[in-house]
């Protein structure tokens, strides 16, 4: 994508008018240039009508002007606002396996840096499009002073265009090397931000991310200086350009052709006038290419997200298979699914399984680390898709079609689970209820629920988790995963988990399952599924084997 694309995608028909009131904008500037060359020929005093001509002429080309970069800029930040909700709708409905190979620094650069580059340079570029209507109408009016003169202006324009495409080449290398250097950069903060902790304990691995980062900031220094010294060579080139003009007119033009003085004056103040124009024709070409080459990583960016989404989005008139009532049983029927490497090459893999959970039961899905039992409740939560076999909820397969439904049944406490602010989706909940909840489990002391929105969440990983549990309880759905959700809490708090809250869930009619490795409290199960190596060991039913 380019600008030029966006805008006519973004503008339609109203990008047509505003290229005709550029045109009459810059035919309304030759003709001030004309009539000013005029005036100053004439021997007499200067008529009121001429006067009252020119005011009226410059006011055209004001408003004509202003017009057009307000709408230009208009155009540009609806276009980008557009870009910004696409983008936003495609990481919605990405899916989790995909989005995962995608890099965070990544989409916020491309959704951060380059969309504020854009919308920053939308005057540039707009006065960069009318500059070159401009000259060309100047163009124009010095071929109908001199054949001779407008000769002259495209062979030093044609050098200055040769000599600034030289740089174009360079140019593009750098913002390519700056954007990737960019990205990298964000990734090491982001390591150092997340792994604060771990760097506490190792002045070596300290130093060693320093100086990733030092030498990330280097790389960095040397293309955008790079960068800068080409906008500024580029700069001298527009006035090197604009001299060049005036040389030609007053040395070439003046010693091998036969010219009027009316006629050279004019071309003089036609040579000046150009000196505008030109240069921010010159200072322009630059943030366009980085504004396109910014779009085109939008675009990439995109893409990737495109193919991490959904291949087949749910039907508008799709009947949702649970709607009468909540699962009676979910099971997974010769299950496998593999973790595969940006090459293709498979990786870890479960499977295949044969498992059942009915509602109004708790299941303990237990194993040493690796077993896979996160694996499989992803697979079983709908965030991952498998490679063979199936899941299934009252016997109807989970497919593309019925995803979204199935997911809405479900409330899902991974390890690494995040905590909104608002309770979204649940934003209706009330105020008192929330509270009660949050006093149920110890945490009124420490936050409240106001206004739709909670007071704090810079909290312990046991309390966030507790927090976390009490958003999933407000959501009252029929099937529960905590995934060692008692991991972080302390002993007593642990024991209201499992002979509590959990017996409640049950209760209750939920289907729960729930990853342990609390041992001495796997007898509060109904089932006890043992996982190692992405194979299911055992499942036990209260003490008797099956």
């Amino acid at each position: 994508m380019t600008v030029y694309q966006m805008l006519r995608e973004e503008g339609g028909q109203e990008l047509r008018s505003l290229v005709v009131m550029s045109v009459v904008g810059a035919c309304t500037n030759a003709v001030i240039i004309a009539q000013v060359n005029t005036a100053a020929s004439s021997a007499g005093p200067t008529e009121f009508r001429t006067l009252f001509m020119y005011v009226l002429l410059v006011a055209l080309f004001t408003l004509l002007t202003r017009r057009v970069n307000q709408r230009f800029a208009t155009l540009i930040e609806a276009s980008l606002h557009r870009i910004k909700v696409r983008i936003g709708g495609k990481l919605v409905t990405a899916e989790l396996e995909a989005l995962e190979k995608v890099r965070a620094a990544e989409i916020c650069d491309r959704i951060t840096e380059n969309m504020t580059f854009v919308s920053e340079r939308s005057l540039t570029i707009a006065s960069f499009l009318q500059s070159i209507l401009i000259v060309l109408c100047l163009c124009l009016y010095i071929a109908w002073l001199c054949m001779t003169a407008i000769s002259l202006v495209v062979l030093v324009i044609g050098v200055g265009l040769g000599l600034f495409m030289t740089m174009r080449r360079e140019f593009i290398i750098a913002i390519r090397q700056t954007s990737r250097l960019r990205v990298e950069f964000f990734e090491r903060l982001s390591e150092m931000l997340e792994g604060f902790k771990q760097l506490q304990f190792s002045r070596k691995a300290s130093r060693e991310l320093r100086a990733d980062i030092a030498a990330t900031c280097g790389a960095l220094r040397v293309t955008g200086t790079k960068s800068s010294v080409l906008l500024a060579d580029n700069v001298i080139l527009s006035h090197g350009v604009v001299f060049g003009l005036l040389a030609g007119v007053v040395f070439a033009l003046r010693g091998y052709v036969a010219l009027d003085g009316p006629t050279f004056s004019a071309l003089i103040v036609a040579a000046i006038f150009l000196r505008g124009p030109v240069f921010s024709v010159s200072t322009g070409l630059m943030p366009l290419i980085r504004s396109n080459f910014a779009l085109a990583e939008i675009v990439a960016l995109e893409k990737k997200l495109e193919a991490a989404s959904r291949q087949v989005m749910p039907k508008q008139d799709a009947e949702d298979p649970w709607v009468q009532r909540p699962f009676e049983r979910v099971a997974v029927d010769q299950l496998e699914y593999a973790y595969t490497s940006p090459d293709g090459a498979s990786g870890f893999a479960i499977g295949p399984l044969d498992l059942g959970f009915d509602r109004g039961e708790l299941t303990f899905v237990v194993g040493g680390n690796g077993s896979g039992k996160s694996t499989l409740l992803k697979v079983i939560a709908g965030l991952y898709r498998p490679v063979d076999g199936r899941v299934t909820a009252d016997g109807t397969n989970v497919d593309a079609e019925n995803l979204v439904e199935y997911r809405e049944r479900i409330s899902a406490i991974f390890t690494d689970f995040h905590l909104f602010e608002r309770l979204y989706g649940v934003s209706e909940a009330d105020e008192d209820e929330v509270n009660a909840l949050l006093a149920r489990v110890r945490l009124d002391e420490v936050t409240r629920y106001e206004d739709g929105a909670f007071t704090r969440l810079d909290l312990s990983t046991g309390q966030r988790k507790r927090l976390a549990l009490v958003v999933a309880m407000l959501e009252d759905r029929p099937f529960y995963i905590f995934d060692e959700w008692a991991a972080d809490q302390d002993p007593q708090f642990r024991r209201i988990f499992y002979d509590e809250l959990l017996p409640e869930l049950r209760r209750a009619g939920k289907l729960v399952i729930a990853i342990s490795h609390d041992d001495r409290y796997f007898d509060r199960a109904d089932h006890l599924v043992t996982m190692d190596c992405g194979k299911v060991r055992s499942v036990s039913r209260k003490g008797a084997p099956a």
